[in-house]
Order: C-alpha cells, then sequence, then structure tokens
C-alpha cells in the first residue's frame, strides 16, 4: 500500500512540474505552485464534508446515481471557484497574467485530486488497477480546475485585456460541471459495458483539448501585454503612454 501511495504523490509531483512549465509568461514561484495544491487539498476536504451533509438531508441514496453526481460536480465546481477566488484576493500582486487564473485552477485541482485519491486509496485494495484509476483522478481534476479558475481569472485580474467574455466563462463552467457529472454518473454504475468504459477516455480527451486551447488563447492575451519590469522601465523613462498604446493594438486583435 505504501508504494501505491508513493507512486500517486510521484505522479502528481511530475503533473505538478508539467503545469507549471506552461506558464511561460511571468513564472509564479515555486510557493506560489505549493500554496494552490495545498489550498485544493483543503478545498476538497472540506467539499467533501458539505457533500455527504448535503446528500444526507436530501436523502440522496447510492443508487440514487444522477443526483448524487449533480450535488458532487456543483459542490466541488464551486469549491474550485472559491479556491481561485481566494488566490487572487489574498495574493493580488501576484495574480496579474491572464494564464494566472488557468495556472491557479490546475494547480488546485491538482491538491484537490491528491486529498480525494488518498482517501480512495485507503478504502481500495493497492494494486496497478487501483493506482492507474487516482492518476486518471490527478489529471482530470486538474484540467476540470484549470477550466474553473480561468473562467473566475478572467474577472479577478485587475486591468483585463481584452475585456472577459460572459460566454466564454458560462461555456467554461458549463463545460467543468458537465464533464464531472458525466464523469461521476458512469463511475457510480461501476458497469462492465464497453461504452461507458470508454466514455471516460473521450471525457478525459475532450477536457485535455479544451484546456489546451485555454492555454493558447491566455498566451496570446500575455503576449499583449508587457511584462512587469518592462513596465517598469517604461514608466521610469517616460514611456509608459507608448507601452499602452501597443497593448491595447496587441488586445484589440485577438479574438476567440
Amino acid at each position: 500500500m505504501l508504494l501505491i501511495y508513493l507512486l500517486m504523490l510521484v505522479c502528481a509531483a511530475g503533473l505538478a512540474t508539467f503545469i507549471f512549465r506552461y506558464d511561460l509568461h511571468e513564472k509564479e514561484p515555486w510557493y506560489m505552485a505549493l500554496l494552490a495544491v495545498a489550498m485544493g487539498f483543503s478545498a476538497m476536504w472540506l467539499a467533501g464534508m458539505v457533500e455527504d451533509f448535503t446528500l444526507t438531508r436530501l436523502a440522496i441514496g447510492r443508487q440514487d446515481f444522477a443526483a448524487r453526481a449533480a450535488v458532487v460536480a456543483h459542490i466541488e465546481s464551486m469549491a474550485r471557484v472559491a479556491m481561485v477566488l481566494s488566490v487572487a484576493w489574498l495574493f493580488r500582486p501576484r495574480f496579474n497574467d491572464p494564464l494566472d487564473g488557468l495556472m491557479y485552477g490546475t494547480l488546485g485541482g491538482l491538491g484537490m485530486a491528491i486529498q480525494e485519491s488518498l482517501l480512495y486509496l485507503s478504502l481500495a485494495p493497492p494494486t496497478p488497477h487501483t493506482l492507474g484509476v487516482e492518476v486518471i483522478r490527478l489529471f482530470a481534476h486538474s484540467l476540470m480546475g484549470g477550466l474553473v479558475g480561468f473562467a473566475v481569472g478572467q474577472w479577478v485580474r485587475p486591468m483585463s485585456k481584452p475585456h472577459p467574455k460572459p460566454i466564454l466563462t458560462a461555456g467554461c463552467l458549463a463545460v467543468a460541471v458537465l464533464v464531472h457529472f458525466s464523469w461521476d454518473f458512469i463511475a457510480y454504475q461501476n458497469s462492465h459495458r464497453a461504452l461507458l468504459k470508454v466514455l471516460p477516455m473521450v471525457l478525459m480527451l475532450a477536457l485535455m483539448l479544451v484546456w489546451g486551447g485555454l492555454v493558447a488563447y491566455a498566451s496570446e492575451q500575455a503576449r499583449g501585454k508587457p511584462r512587469k519590469a518592462e513596465r517598469t522601465i517604461a514608466t521610469a523613462t517616460g514611456e509608459g503612454a507608448d507601452v499602452l498604446d501597443e497593448d491595447s493594438e496587441g488586445a484589440t486583435g485577438l479574438s476567440v
């Protein structure tokens, strides 16, 4: 069992490193990455208690697959929103890059996955299949966290350019909730039907494509914005207005 725990944590560390490499514009310090993972871990612990209370209060049984999946998907999505908002409010100076919401959301999602994986590993026999399931869980929660983080980050980042698009925000949140619901609905049934075995892989592929598209979109936003050091130098030399003009031109050329 200890080996399975260690392998899961190694996979989580590798995934965190992979995610962190995508922050190419104004890279966040390593301690902020660890903080995001820790906040995600705590958020999932709290979400678990809220889920148990809600399911009990609503008298939703284990066989009520759709109702259980809906409750869990919405509560954990709200936990992701709260986690990203907390980072944005508590560490406002650090939350200044178009990629920040997506990065912190993804790392927070990884923390949520680690907490949930530790719980399920304590309840399941230590087998290679168990490890495979938990690795998939790490990816799924991280990607869903990235979608929610991007949606929230577009609104809380100061002086955001181009202006946030409500339809993009709603789309990201809807995809995250829908995928989470579908994933849990399939998992709760514990079916051996081929179609239900393939669907989670399709959902994972769809999440990866959407996440990659958001990274590309946020990177384009970041390239239209001067780095912090460049802004400081421009202001000191009296060239701030020119920089802002260039920034505005770069922003207006972007589209979804």
